[in-house]
């Protein structure tokens, strides 16, 4: 999975901007403070929440969307008071192309009362045709891994770090864009694999 383009109407603090991803393995974004790095990150991950829609072991929270706070405002200044206006919620919008299991797309994701999925038909569809062949080993299923700022101070809440047992593939995307960090899950992960080693001797 590639995003290789991504443009934003009305998100964050951007009004209308496109943005063309390196056709290498990494894109760097610089900028100074309050320049919209974060924001370009946020909209790349509602762009691959957009992947997680109809996984249907996945929590509603687990799917990224434009939020309120993802709606672009102007601060008007009238005499000593200022004043912050909304965009029209209907025009906050991202647009992302790319390729996902070697095929073009493009699809996009709307705020109206909540984030619409009308325009990420083509995604959805490709998604449900990839979950149909989820038991051949075959079919490949992209990482998706988001890290913001906030995984350096947020973490989601500690359990005991038990085994993990067989559950689907699709388990993997839990959490995978919550902005907070998931140690446990991992290290559960890992204390499987190292008692299946010591039980195979290896």
């Amino acid at each position: 999975m590639k995003i290789n383009k991504l443009e934003l109407y009305n998100f964050r603090c951007f009004k209308d901007y496109s943005l063309d991803l390196s056709n290498y393995r990494f894109s760097l974004l610089i900028g100074e403070n309050g320049s919209g790095k974060s924001a370009i990150l946020d909209a790349l991950a509602v762009a691959v929440g957009s992947f997680l829609l109809t996984i249907s072991n996945i929590k509603s929270t687990d799917k990224r969307h434009i939020s309120k706070d993802d709606v672009r405002y102007e601060e008007l200044v009238f005499g000593q008071a200022i004043v912050k206006e909304e965009a029209d919620l209907r025009d906050t919008i991202v647009w992302a192309s790319g390729i996902i299991n070697n095929e073009k797309i493009w699809w996009a994701r709307t705020k109206d009362s909540k984030t619409t999925r009308k325009h990420a038909k083509n995604i959805t569809e490709l998604v449900n045709k990839l979950a149909r062949e989820k038991t051949s080993l075959n079919t490949l299923f992209p990482v998706i891994a988001y890290y913001s700022t906030g995984r350096l101070w947020k973490l989601l809440k500690e359990t005991d770090k038990q085994t993990q047992s067989p559950t689907s593939r699709f388990d993997g995307y839990r959490d995978c864009l919550n902005p907070a960090s998931d140690q446990k899950r991992f290290f559960r992960w890992f204390k499987t694999q190292e008692i299946a080693a010591l039980q195979k001797q290896e």
